[in-house]
């Protein structure tokens, strides 16, 4: 029997928190549940790939674009994609579908931002 499975949500929204991302990602490993608890399904990263006009709570300064190599982009602001099943990404940013096209094998993409 598996048990529920976990999905921890991270918001970029402070430098400390971007930190923590750092930090914790790395050691957030997907696995099963069992009858002893929940499993890992994966993070979700919110960030800071998202709309400056729907930004919700992320302060301005964080959010950025893909710039030149939208893969590149996403490698140096998450590491590993390996853990992160869900991540959220503004699909009016240059360079979003070649992003998009890149995580979505292993990553489900949520195309929205709210305010």
């Amino acid at each position: 029997m598996l048990g529920i499975g976990a999905l921890p949500r991270f918001h970029l929204i402070s430098g400390l928190l971007i930190h923590m991302l750092f930090t914790v990602l790395p050691l957030l490993h997907r696995r099963d549940g069992s009858a002893k608890g929940a499993g890992i399904l994966g993070a979700h990263v919110e960030g800071p790939f998202i709309s400056p006009e729907k930004k919700g709570c992320h302060p301005k300064q964080h959010i950025r674009g893909f710039g030149s190599d939208p893969v590149k982009a996403i490698q140096k602001v998450y590491g590993s994609t390996e853990n992160i099943a869900i991540v959220t990404i503004a699909p009016e940013l240059d360079g979003s579908d070649v992003a998009i096209k890149w995580v979505h094998p292993f990553v489900i993409v949520q195309e929205a931002s709210t305010s």
